[in-house]
């Protein structure tokens, strides 16, 4: 069990290399009167997140890991990410751990529309309507 700033998890050892289980999060979303870049989109509530999550040790400092996460109470962003990392890690002395980590992260459409799309109704001069998700 753990928490890490806005989320918590469960992991289960299934052997000295490979770890599975579940995370929660928080996710804060957003309000147009935020930022002035914001003003005129479509405020986006908090919601909780969710998914599963494993993790497999390739040697003793490094390890590779991947997570998915849904909004679970469907009042967000209503959509999932998922992300995938190869992590360091080495102790570098007495109370001291360094870690480093390379990853990718892949969101659903919902998730990216949400977010990053500028409906026609909320364009302007310096921000043309905008779909996250037309090529």
């Amino acid at each position: 069990v753990y928490w890490r700033g806005l989320e918590a998890g469960y992991g289960y050892a299934v052997n000295e290399r490979l770890e599975v289980g579940v995370a929660a999060g928080w996710n804060w979303g957003r309000e147009s009167d935020d930022d002035y870049e914001l003003r005129g989109l479509s405020e986006i509530d908090d919601t909780v997140e969710f998914g599963p999550k494993l993790s497999y040790a390739l040697t003793k400092n490094v390890s590779v890991s991947a997570q998915t996460k849904t909004d679970v109470t469907g009042n967000g962003h209503e959509g999932s990410t998922a992300n995938a990392r190869m992590n360091y890690r080495m102790v570098a002395g007495p109370g001291v751990v360094l870690g480093a980590n390379v990853g990718v992260t892949v969101a659903s459409e919902q998730y990216m529309e949400s977010f990053f799309s500028v409906p026609a109704a909320a364009a302007r001069a310096d921000r043309p309507r905008y779909s996250a998700c037309t090529a």
